[in-house]
This record gives structure tokens, C-alpha cells and sequence, in this order.
């Protein structure tokens, strides 16, 4: 959280564009695609400052599509 005066507003960024804004990104069913570096940049009318990134890693699971053949 940020905080300030005026109080400030957080936007997210990923890959350069806004994916978010608030005190907390919330990303739903993520996908490979979405790992990688996340930034927030809080702002107000005094100024904006970039917060440290997050770097998210998302985990592939298995998913059995088929039962395995029977073997002799």
C-alpha cells in the first residue's frame, strides 16, 4: 500500500501496459503467458514514484488427457 498527501493511486503495469489499478492486483486463472515482471506506479498530484517490481512465475500442472494404453 501506498501513502501519501493527497492520497496517492496505484496503477499496475505489465509488459508496459496497465493491467490494474488499486492497492492489490488480482489476476485471475493466469496463464504462462502472464509470468514475467510486474510494476506498480504510485501518483498523485504532487509527483509519482515506481515501486520495486514483482516478478511472478506460473507453474504448468499436468493434466491427464487419456487413460495410459494397457501393456502385455
Amino acid at each position: 500500500a501506498a501513502s501519501g498527501d493527497p492520497a496517492p493511486t496505484l496503477e499496475w503495469y505489465f509488459g508496459g501496459n496497465l493491467v490494474g489499478t488499486g492497492n492489490s492486483l488480482t489476476i485471475n486463472n493466469i496463464a504462462a503467458s502472464q509470468a514475467g515482471e510486474y510494476r506498480c506506479l504510485a501518483k498523485n498530484s504532487t509527483g509519482s514514484v515506481n515501486c520495486n517490481p514483482v516478478t511472478i512465475s506460473v507453474s504448468q500442472s499436468v493434466k491427464i488427457l487419456g487413460q495410459p494404453a494397457a501393456t502385455p
